[in-house]
């Protein structure tokens, strides 16, 4: 039942296609890449077992002939059209080689959608991709279903990263960050992890970053909407969050100022001008530190900020970007936070 809701197709697609629904690329033993993809079993479905997928793996010299050899195995026609996750292990992403052709042989399959959930994990994409999440018998369904839920704190404090996006940053910088899942837990036990994520540079790891150093990336780039936050006794939903980010000279130096626009609604305790202070101490706190671990720890300008300042300051961009590593570690970031709160 889950399946037939999560696809649309006809008898003639069931019989006639693979349907592939996660793809995992890890750095191979005997070849430089090893593929695993999780296909979708029609048979297994209508016959009403609880798991309708089958995993394949394949090795080759890069993902594409992988990929093909695993739909050589098959006697159906496999087809990404309905592809939802891919998942990309710790061996290929320290290798900036290897994670350029990667996203290559990705984005040159006209059936993968550019608009797919790509994620990034600290052990073997093949190991995640052998977990069941709880809620789903297909994980590729669950990870790309994670970001639509309601209401939910752990969703809104995911930052969310797609193969288009993936690729246009290894196009322009080679910086960029990706989601990480991971497992908790051993053997059976274990549970799909999702928060934190892979901060590369140059095309390669440069580190992962958690939840709480990634905190005020939400208040900078994304829309922190759905957030919850507690401060002294009061707890606040966001509703609303619009980053502006302005760029000046001074002595020489460039300094980038984030102001942020934020409304909320009084979930619990009491509104007072006192709690509105003490949110934006906590809000400004967040940006200070996901500033501190990007800027002194990595050196890696997560933000996108030079395409920011390309786009809308041309003449300090020409002045600063040519050894953009050196700016960026030496600019000053200055924030300003605006909430209201209503009842």
């Amino acid at each position: 039942m889950f399946a037939l809701m999560a696809f649309n197709w006809d008898r003639t697609e069931m019989e006639d296609r693979a349907f592939v629904v996660t793809i995992g690329i890890d750095k191979g033993e005997d070849a430089p890449f090893e593929v695993t993809m999780s296909i979708l079993d029609a048979e297994t479905m209508e016959g009403g077992e609880e798991a309708p997928r089958v995993l394949r793996h394949a090795t080759g010299d890069c993902p594409a002939s992988a990929m093909g050899q695993i739909g050589a195995t098959i006697s159906r026609s496999v087809y990404f059209g309905h592809t939802k996750a891919i998942i990309i292990g710790k061996g290929v992403l320290n290798d900036a080689d290897k994670m350029q052709k990667t996203v290559d042989a990705l984005s040159r399959n006209n059936d993968i959608n550019m608009r797919t959930v790509v994620m990034a994990t600290d052990k073997r994409a093949a190991e995640i991709m052998e977990a069941k999440p709880e809620a789903h018998q297909m994980l590729g369904i669950y990870l790309a279903g994670f970001y639509s839920k309601a209401n939910t704190n752990a969703a809104a404090l995911v930052v969310k990263a797609d193969l288009e996006q993936l690729a246009a940053d290894f196009r322009n910088s080679g910086t960029t960050i990706i989601p990480k899942v991971t497992l908790e837990g051993e053997g059976d036990d274990a549970e799909i992890k999702i928060g934190g994520v892979a901060l590369l540079k140059n095309q390669s790891l440069a580190g992962f970053i958690d939840e709480e150093q990634m905190a005020g990336y939400l208040w900078i780039k994304e829309n922190a909407q759905g957030l919850q936050l507690t401060a002294d006794s009061a707890t606040i939903k966001i509703e609303r969050s619009k980053p502006k980010i302005r760029f000046i000279e001074e002595n020489g130096r460039l300094i980038c100022n984030i102001k942020v626009d934020v409304t909320a609604r009084l979930e619990a305790g009491r509104n007072s001008e006192e709690a509105a202070r003490n949110f934006e101490l906590k809000i400004k706190s967040e940006m200070q530190e996901t500033f501190r671990v990007f800027q002194k720890k990595y050196t890696a300008d997560g933000f996108g900020l030079q395409e920011i300042l390309r786009k809308h300051h041309p003449n300090l961009y020409k002045k600063y970007a040519k050894n953009w590593d050196r700016t960026f570690a030496q600019m000053r970031f200055t924030t300003d936070i605006e909430l209201k709160i209503r009842h």
